[in-house]
Protein backbone atom coordinates (compact mmCIF):
# COMPACT_ATOMS: atom_id res chain seq x y z
CA UNK A 1 0.00 0.00 0.00
CA UNK A 2 1.29 3.58 -1.56
CA UNK A 3 1.38 6.11 1.44
CA UNK A 4 0.73 9.66 -0.07
CA UNK A 5 1.96 12.84 2.09
CA UNK A 6 -0.51 15.12 2.54
CA UNK A 7 0.37 18.49 0.99
CA UNK A 8 2.18 21.05 2.58
CA UNK A 9 0.81 24.38 3.35
CA UNK A 10 2.04 26.48 0.43
CA UNK A 11 1.91 30.27 2.76
CA UNK A 12 5.40 31.31 3.81
CA UNK A 13 6.48 31.02 7.37
CA UNK A 14 7.12 34.06 9.52
CA UNK A 15 11.48 33.36 8.47
CA UNK A 16 10.50 32.61 4.88
CA UNK A 17 8.31 36.26 5.05
CA UNK A 18 11.12 37.49 6.52
CA UNK A 19 13.72 36.54 4.34
CA UNK A 20 11.63 37.30 0.76
CA UNK A 21 11.70 41.20 2.11
CA UNK A 22 15.23 40.90 3.35
CA UNK A 23 16.46 39.76 -0.01
CA UNK A 24 14.78 42.22 -1.74
CA UNK A 25 15.99 45.20 0.67
CA UNK A 26 19.37 43.44 0.32
CA UNK A 27 19.27 43.34 -3.63
CA UNK A 28 18.55 46.91 -3.74
CA UNK A 29 21.15 47.81 -1.07
CA UNK A 30 23.97 45.87 -3.22
CA UNK A 31 22.56 47.78 -6.22
CA UNK A 32 22.27 51.37 -4.85
CA UNK A 33 24.22 51.36 -1.74
CA UNK A 34 24.36 53.60 0.96
CA UNK A 35 23.74 57.01 1.28
CA UNK A 36 20.37 57.24 -0.65
CA UNK A 37 17.13 59.57 0.37
CA UNK A 38 14.49 56.87 2.32
CA UNK A 39 12.13 57.56 -0.97
CA UNK A 40 14.73 56.15 -3.56
CA UNK A 41 14.62 53.01 -1.59
CA UNK A 42 10.76 52.47 -1.03
CA UNK A 43 10.32 53.29 -4.88
CA UNK A 44 13.04 50.21 -5.64
CA UNK A 45 11.38 48.36 -2.52
CA UNK A 46 7.87 48.76 -4.33
CA UNK A 47 9.35 48.23 -7.76
CA UNK A 48 10.90 44.47 -6.29
CA UNK A 49 7.71 43.41 -4.58
CA UNK A 50 5.35 44.14 -7.96
CA UNK A 51 7.60 42.59 -9.97
CA UNK A 52 7.71 39.60 -8.16
CA UNK A 53 3.83 39.53 -7.77
CA UNK A 54 1.88 41.89 -9.89
CA UNK A 55 -1.45 41.17 -8.21
CA UNK A 56 -0.17 42.91 -5.03
CA UNK A 57 -2.22 46.30 -4.27
CA UNK A 58 0.84 48.42 -3.13
CA UNK A 59 -0.07 51.83 -2.04
CA UNK A 60 3.43 54.41 -0.87
CA UNK A 61 2.43 57.72 0.97
CA UNK A 62 -0.84 56.67 2.49
CA UNK A 63 -2.03 58.83 5.15
CA UNK A 64 -4.40 57.91 8.23
CA UNK A 65 -6.33 59.89 10.81
CA UNK A 66 -4.71 59.58 14.43
CA UNK A 67 -7.84 60.43 16.94
CA UNK A 68 -7.44 61.31 20.69
CA UNK A 69 -10.23 60.65 22.80
CA UNK A 70 -12.76 60.24 19.68
CA UNK A 71 -11.25 63.67 18.25
CA UNK A 72 -8.76 64.15 15.56
CA UNK A 73 -5.70 65.68 16.30
CA UNK A 74 -3.60 64.81 13.29
CA UNK A 75 -1.92 62.55 10.77
CA UNK A 76 0.53 59.78 10.39
CA UNK A 77 2.19 58.84 6.95
CA UNK A 78 3.11 54.61 6.45
CA UNK A 79 5.91 54.70 3.81
CA UNK A 80 4.52 51.53 1.82
CA UNK A 81 1.10 49.95 2.63
CA UNK A 82 -0.07 46.57 1.48
CA UNK A 83 -3.99 46.10 0.95
CA UNK A 84 -6.13 42.97 0.17
CA UNK A 85 -8.49 42.87 -2.13
CA UNK A 86 -11.30 44.41 0.11
CA UNK A 87 -9.27 46.96 0.75
CA UNK A 88 -7.93 46.36 4.53
CA UNK A 89 -4.26 47.01 5.02
CA UNK A 90 -2.11 43.72 5.77
CA UNK A 91 1.41 44.95 5.71
CA UNK A 92 3.13 48.37 6.56
CA UNK A 93 6.85 48.74 5.71
CA UNK A 94 8.64 51.54 7.11
CA UNK A 95 11.60 52.20 5.12
CA UNK A 96 14.41 54.50 7.35
CA UNK A 97 17.94 55.48 6.35
CA UNK A 98 19.89 55.78 9.41
CA UNK A 99 23.37 54.49 10.86
CA UNK A 100 21.10 52.05 13.59
CA UNK A 101 17.36 51.27 14.26
CA UNK A 102 17.28 53.17 17.67
CA UNK A 103 14.47 52.07 20.35
CA UNK A 104 12.49 55.10 19.26
CA UNK A 105 12.30 54.01 15.67
CA UNK A 106 11.42 50.81 16.85
CA UNK A 107 8.53 52.70 18.92
CA UNK A 108 7.00 54.21 15.64
CA UNK A 109 6.74 51.10 14.10
CA UNK A 110 5.21 49.65 17.37
CA UNK A 111 2.80 52.66 16.98
CA UNK A 112 1.78 51.83 13.73
CA UNK A 113 0.72 48.23 14.77
CA UNK A 114 -1.46 49.43 17.59
CA UNK A 115 -3.25 51.69 15.01
CA UNK A 116 -3.36 48.66 12.59
CA UNK A 117 -4.35 45.30 14.43
CA UNK A 118 -4.63 43.53 11.22
CA UNK A 119 -1.51 44.95 9.68
CA UNK A 120 1.97 43.52 9.80
CA UNK A 121 4.59 46.01 10.06
CA UNK A 122 8.02 45.77 8.60
CA UNK A 123 10.86 48.09 9.94
CA UNK A 124 13.39 48.44 7.26
CA UNK A 125 16.71 50.34 7.66
CA UNK A 126 19.36 50.93 4.78
CA UNK A 127 21.74 51.60 7.04
CA UNK A 128 25.35 52.83 6.28
CA UNK A 129 26.73 49.44 6.57
CA UNK A 130 24.00 47.03 6.50
CA UNK A 131 20.28 45.79 5.79
CA UNK A 132 18.44 45.97 9.17
CA UNK A 133 14.97 44.55 9.33
CA UNK A 134 12.51 43.98 12.22
CA UNK A 135 8.80 42.73 12.03
CA UNK A 136 6.87 44.16 14.63
CA UNK A 137 4.50 41.18 16.04
CA UNK A 138 3.02 43.64 19.20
Amino acid sequence: MEIINEPKNIEPTVEEEKSMIQHFCEHIYENLGSGRREHIYQMALVHEMKEADKTLNIYTEVTQQIYYKKHPIGFVRYDIVIKNDMGVTTDIIECKTVGKLTPMLKAQAQAYKRDNATATVHLVNFGLNKVEYEKILY
